[in-house]
């Protein structure tokens, strides 16, 4: 399992983590609080 970070969790952002987090583990991260929600939500 690889750590994968994704910078810029927007709309291609999340879904990219929903497909790898499969078989990598993934961190998101995010410019400002306000989308925060949003990528918590996609898990």
């Amino acid at each position: 399992m690889s750590r994968v970070v994704i910078l810029g969790c927007g709309c291609v952002g999340i879904e990219l983590g929903r497909r790898l987090r499969a078989a990598h583990e993934v961190i998101g991260v995010r410019r400002s609080a306000a989308g925060l929600e949003r990528v918590e939500a996609a898990g």
